[in-house]
Formats: structure tokens, C-alpha cells, sequence
């Protein structure tokens, strides 16, 4: 059983991203959106957290925030969101 875990809100002020860490698992991913998009600096994505878990961003919401993303982490679109909410058993959104 796999999660999609959609982080909304930003680790800077909120805990919800370390929360979502320390419940995930193996096959888990992580989509960053809305103010989640300020996490890709945060220092919890660490090279260990980005190697073992699949971490993308939706394109539109990092843009509109003008973030440049690291190479590990995939920017995706919303059609892309959806088609991933389809491979994972289960989806949790943290905000």
C-alpha cells in the first residue's frame, strides 16, 4: 500500500511536512502544492529524504511563486496530479 502525500502548506511555518515524513513509507510520494511549493529549500528535503521518496511539484503553483526547484524534484502538472491519485492506494493531504 502506497500514499500520495499533497503538502500544502509551507515547513516554515508549519509542521505538516515533518508530519508527513515520519509516516511515510517505502513506496510513498510527495506532490508539493499551493504554499507546500516553498518546502523544495527547506532543510528536511535533505539528499537522504529526496533518494528514498518520489518528490514532484505542480508547475503552475511553483511558478506563481517563482521557485526554482532542485533537479530532484519533478515539476508537474495538474493533469499529472490527478493521473497519480489513480497509482496510489491512498491520498493525504496535509494543510
Amino acid at each position: 500500500m502506497s500514499i500520495l502525500h499533497l503538502v500544502r502548506t509551507s515547513a516554515f511555518g508549519s509542521e505538516n511536512l515533518k508530519s508527513a515524513l515520519n509516516t511515510a513509507t517505502e513506496n510513498d510520494a510527495f506532490i508539493l502544492l499551493d504554499d507546500g511549493c516553498y518546502c523544495v529549500h527547506h532543510p528536511l528535503l535533505n539528499n537522504d529524504v529526496l533518494a528514498r521518496y518520489a518528490f514532484s511539484v505542480i508547475d503552475e503553483h511553483i511558478e506563481a511563486r517563482a521557485i526554482t526547484p532542485p533537479a530532484s524534484i519533478q515539476v508537474i502538472s495538474v493533469d499529472t496530479l490527478i493521473e497519480l491519485t489513480f497509482t496510489h492506494s491512498k491520498v493525504m493531504t496535509w494543510q
